[in-house]
């Protein structure tokens, strides 16, 4: 738990938070947790950063072992946007130290998904179905079998693999069971991924849907296993041949993922940018694709993100094509 008493790395006690309108779906979230996530979905991940230390501060002077999970949780989603993959680890395991001190590990749900993530990112499969397979006995930390599945599926695309379930029933029941809370955002992002992996574009209309919305309130990242809403709208877009809003999304996703330091991110959309200019086929764009390729490949290499270079290197060998 040492970093609990990493005082120094903490801002100063917050003490009263400030008067904001919190987002839909926040009304649940602790009063010294919101406000990290709050920032988090909104792309300020130095601010989310701070807050969250300030409250981890105040929760553990005042022993609120299930709020402190929870702000771990947020530390975790926003190490694991910037890249920081290590410390998602380690935020994880001080989460469930928490939620184990009030007999709940559901406080602490949102760092495992963040752990998830990281390890699908790195190609660490095998520990990744590791944590779902526990998820899924009695008393599991992700206690959703239906996110559970579709965070199996996703491993599987990653790899990659032949999805084991049917994308166009899994969304169906993930669209049923969806609401405008966070934590939904990761598995409407997820979909679209799904989607892209099995090439069904029409998969993608209903998350689209939510997500669009969402976004149009200022929310561009996802919290628990990190995606940027623009680029997924832009995929969305690209499977449907959409060059046009593809592109306006793309280039809204690199705007805030340099923005935000959200490094996993900005590499993925640098690598869909260059894939829908060769799908286009439009001649003069060599150049912008092997730029877009390059920088996508050095944070992929930076980050060891090793299930995304394959898919760069196959697109370097066809750029001379057009």
């Amino acid at each position: 738990m040492k970093r609990l008493h990493q005082t120094g790395r903490m801002g100063p006690n917050s003490g009263a938070l400030p008067s904001q309108v919190r987002a839909p779906g926040l009304d649940k979230v602790s009063s010294l947790a919101w406000l990290p996530l709050s920032h988090h979905t909104r792309g300020e991940l130095d601010e989310a950063e701070r807050t969250a230390w300030a409250g981890l501060k105040t929760a553990g002077a005042r022993q609120e072992w299930a709020v402190a999970a929870e702000i771990l949780s947020h530390l975790a989603a926003v190490a694991l946007a910037k890249g920081e993959f290590a410390a998602v680890e380690g935020y994880a395991q001080d989460a469930l130290s928490m939620s184990e001190r009030v007999t709940s590990p559901w406080f602490a749900h949102g760092a495992l998904h963040a752990s998830i993530g990281a390890m699908a990112m790195r190609g660490r499969w095998h520990e990744a179905q590791q944590i779902l397979d526990r998820a899924l006995q009695p008393g599991g930390v992700l206690p959703a079998p239906l996110i559970v599945r579709l965070y199996q599926q996703i491993i599987l695309a990653y790899q990659p693999q032949p999805l084991e379930a049917s994308v166009t029933q899994l969304g169906a029941e993930l669209l049923n069971a969806a609401t405008s809370a966070p934590q939904w955002l990761a598995p409407l992002a997820a979909l679209v991924e799904l989607a892209d992996a099995s090439l069904q574009a029409s998969a993608t209309d209903g998350p689209v849907k939510m997500l669009s919305r969402v976004l149009q309130t200022g929310i561009v990242l996802s919290s628990g296993w990190v995606f940027l809403l623009p680029r997924q709208l832009g995929l969305s877009a690209m499977l449907h041949g959409n060059w046009g809003y593809a592109e306006s999304y793309f280039k809204q996703a690199i705007e805030t993922a340099t923005a935000s330091r959200a490094h996993p991110e900005l590499g993925r959309t640098y690598q869909l940018y260059a894939r829908m200019l060769l799908l286009k086929g439009e001649k003069g764009n060599g150049r912008r694709i092997d730029v877009f390729l390059e920088k996508a490949l050095r944070l992929f290499e930076e980050l060891e993100m090793t299930p995304f270079v394959p898919e760069i290197l196959y697109l370097k060998r066809a750029v001379p094509r057009i």
